[in-house]
């Protein structure tokens, strides 16, 4: 049972991108839920105005458990879910332990894409945020959109081509809209 609908789901949420992405869309007027699994450090969501805190959630919870996303969907009605999580985004963490690495961030991919198909496909979209070093090293005139050669170069460029497969996976498979 929907007890309020949110415009967007933003995992990740204390992260850079996802804190950032959530002041932005707040400052727009947007009303915006905000996952993440981290509840301690600084994060701009610490900072979110007064006035716009009624227009924002936090849940402190685990993005790879699919059925935790299904409850804040079904709660919360979010129309488009923006993944901004990933697990040791620090590179010199993810070469130190990529089994911890590629693992979370499949499983967090994953577990998105399977709360959205099983929430109503139809009626949401899944805006995955990928990273320049799927692409490998590449000189700066070699960033061209028409580029699809995947290169990576280490764990963690490993896990998010992977991630990206599966979002566009799920996509051609089940219908989900989504943007890589």
């Amino acid at each position: 049972m929907v007890s309020k609908q949110y415009d967007y789901l933003i995992l990740g949420a204390r992260g850079f991108i996802g804190s950032n992405l959530c002041a932005f869309l707040l400052s727009r007027g947007s009303s915006v839920i905000g996952i993440d699994l981290r509840s301690e450090g600084h994060s701009l969501i610490d900072s979110i105005s007064e006035e716009s805190k009624i227009n924002f959630r936090y849940e402190n919870l685990d993005a790879t458990d699919p059925q935790k996303i299904i409850d804040v969907l079904e709660q919360f009605d979010c129309k488009v879910v923006i993944n901004a999580a990933a697990a040791a985004a620090v590179i010199e963490k993810a070469h130190a332990n990529p089994f911890s690495s590629i693992t979370d961030n499949i499983r967090i991919v994953t577990a998105v894409a399977e709360a959205i198909r099983n929430t109503g496909a139809d009626k949401r979209h899944l805006v995955h945020l990928s990273t320049d070093k799927v692409y490998g090293e590449l000189s700066e005139k070699a960033y061209l959109e028409s580029t699809n050669s995947r290169n990576p170069t280490g764990a963690y460029e490993a896990s998010k081509v992977a991630s990206d497969i599966i979002v566009e996976t799920y996509s051609s498979v089940y219908g989900l809209k989504t943007t890589v």
